[in-house]
């Protein structure tokens, strides 16, 4: 089989514009694209940065420039996918606005990669807007997808996300519910909680893949 995965970054060491997000997401996402590559072809598009291909455990990051966005243009979602989104929320703050359009610039990039890459499936990596835009390219190019939630950003109020994020979180799992479009989410008590908070029981749509890990090599001594 053969993947894409989209993601805003992943954290991996050795590679500077890799090092700028150093967090638990950007980990697991690294290391589930470690874990799928063992047995499956990997294409990984980190859409937060720049930089040239390389391969890494298996894994083919993809070439991101600007040069590579511009050229592609032409082949960008209509540019009422994005006013529509801003329209529905808002109370979106100005720099969302900014970053909005800079995903809709990428999207002609990946229309174009996902032509010339013949995928079974693109596996998206979080929810935001930006998730909004990469399922409508993948349905205007006939794709196939699933998105994974790590987390739920929408149920807590220590959670730093702007009040239209947290909204389209709910909306983008109404939608899930309503059957629009397959998620995986990381442990039972995430599904269940979705569930609970729409009033559904076991939906088909929420499939529970625990994450995968790997352990590194302790330095020193230690319990044998």
């Amino acid at each position: 089989m053969k993947i894409l995965m989209v993601t805003p970054y992943v954290t991996l060491k050795g590679h500077k514009e890799f090092m700028r997000n150093q967090t638990g997401f950007g980990y697991m996402v690294y290391d589930i694209a470690k874990a799928v590559a063992n047995t499956e072809e990997v294409d990984l598009l980190a859409t937060d940065t720049r930089g040239d291909a390389f391969i890494s455990d298996r894994v083919r990051f993809l070439k991101r420039s600007w040069l590579l966005l511009l050229v592609s243009i032409n082949t960008c979602l209509p540019l009422a996918s994005i006013f529509g989104i801003i329209k529905k929320y808002s109370e979106m703050q100005r720099g969302t606005k900014l970053r909005l359009f800079y995903y809709w610039l990428i999207s002609g990039y990946i229309s174009n990669i996902l032509k010339r890459g013949r995928y079974d499936i693109v596996h998206i990596h979080g929810c935001g807007f930006n998730t909004e835009l990469w399922m409508q390219v993948c349905k205007r190019c006939g794709q196939k997808y699933v998105v994974t939630l790590h987390g739920l950003n929408s149920f807590s109020d220590t959670v730093k996300l702007e009040p239209a994020g947290k909204r389209y979180e709910r909306d983008f799992l109404e939608r899930v519910i309503g059957g629009e479009m397959p998620i995986t989410v990381i442990s039972t008590g995430m599904k269940r909680m979705i569930e609970n908070t729409y009033g559904v029981k076991d939906c088909n749509n929420i499939t529970v893949v625990c994450n995968s890990f790997s352990f590194s090599e302790a330095n020193g001594g230690g319990v044998k």
